[in-house]
């Protein structure tokens, strides 16, 4: 391989370095890796391309602007409407969103984003652009239905018992379960936070008091970042462990309050 094929088309360029797992945010440094005359410079070569100056910055300047962020890529949230909606063309876009989400980038390829009961009993919020679903999540109100989606009375799961863990009573109040959360990778740029504070906002409108999640440690920790930028404060219990479910691969998951009052 020489190196006008490599650097063909920025198609070309972005897929090679793809292929062969370089990262080249330092340019400094790509002379380790750039192909030249049909070989690589290895990480034990002293000497970067002497005499060839012209053809390194020019290489440089590629790598630069591959890296370099492109508005494209990124979606800021203020050019998202969340809203909560029942339509039906914008929920059948919204199962089969969080279906692709779940298998193809989180890996639950058992995962069904077909509706359910839950879905039917809840509320759903919608991050819309252009007429497209972008992102989603269902909000499900304890007064709507026996069990919440996370709850699990067998496995002594239930939430009453759990927030008594951290001193919270649920007993004589509203609370709801957030649930089925995805948004697009080029929209994820704080449309989390946009989304969360549109369910937060309709459950102190409701007289919900709290908000409760099941994710991993990972996931929790970014929604309570999230959450506390619009003064929110939410609590993970780590020291209890969800049901372990086959359509998430078993991964352990923890809950998650947040309180909207």
């Amino acid at each position: 391989m020489n190196s006008s094929s490599v650097f063909d088309s920025k198609i070309t360029q972005q897929k090679y370095y793809n292929d062969n797992n370089l990262n080249f945010s330092d340019p400094s440094k790509m002379w380790f890796y750039i192909p030249y005359d049909r070989w690589f410079l290895g990480k034990d070569e002293k000497q970067p391309m002497q005499g060839h100056s012209s053809w390194f910055d020019s290489a440089t300047k590629i790598i630069r602007e591959i890296n370099k962020p492109r508005k494209g890529n990124k979606i800021d949230a203020s050019q998202v409407e969340v809203r909560l909606t029942n339509d039906p063309a914008l929920l059948r876009q919204y199962y089969d969103l969080r279906e692709k989400i779940y298998q193809n980038d989180s890996g639950y390829v058992n995962y069904s984003g077909a509706e359910n009961n839950y879905d039917k009993n809840g509320r759903i919020f919608l991050g819309i652009f252009n007429n497209m679903v972008v992102a989603g999540a269902r909000l499900v109100v304890s007064s709507d239905v026996d069990h919440l989606p996370h709850e699990n009375e067998k496995e002594g799961f239930m939430y009453p018992e759990i927030c008594k863990t951290v001193g919270i009573d649920l007993d004589g109040v509203v609370y709801s379960e957030v649930s089925a959360l995805v948004i697009r990778k080029e929209f994820r740029m704080n449309l989390i936070n946009k989304l969360l504070k549109s369910m937060a906002d309709y459950c102190k409108a409701n007289d919900i008091k709290y908000m409760i999640g099941v994710a991993n440690m990972k996931c929790n920790r970014d929604y309570r970042i999230s959450l506390a930028k619009d003064g929110i404060k939410s609590v993970i219990i780590d020291k209890v462990i969800a049901p372990r479910k086959p359509e998430f691969n078993n991964i352990d998951s923890f809950p998650i309050i947040s309180f909207t009052h």
